[in-house]
């Protein structure tokens, strides 16, 4: 599993058992989509399935929130969608399924 959220991610992954793993992943950000594709080849070999569920939730008013923060929304939802698709599709070299 991955997040930003670094220390409640380790702490769910340890919760499912030994063969639950964390990776940070800021999924607006094509680095940390390598380091994470390049991590979980490492670990478990050909990637088979993307769940691809980013969403930074901070509760948007439309008329209060700033362009700042909509962006911020956007971008995590959006691009990290397509780089998520981008680097996983590449490492699913015996097939596989992406969920968006």
């Amino acid at each position: 599993m991955t997040d930003v959220a670094t220390e409640q991610g380790m702490a769910a992954a340890a919760g499912l058992g030994p063969n639950a793993f964390f990776q940070r992943l800021d999924a607006s950000s094509e680095a940390d989509w390598q380091t994470a594709i390049a991590f979980t080849g490492a670990e478990f070999g050909p990637l088979h399935v993307l769940v691809n569920n980013a969403f930074r939730g901070i509760g948007l008013q439309t008329l209060t929130a700033t362009l700042e923060a909509f962006q911020s929304q956007f971008t995590v939802t959006t691009n990290g969608v397509f780089l998520g698709m981008k680097h996983a599709a590449p490492a699913m070299t015996e097939g596989g399924a992406i969920i968006n």
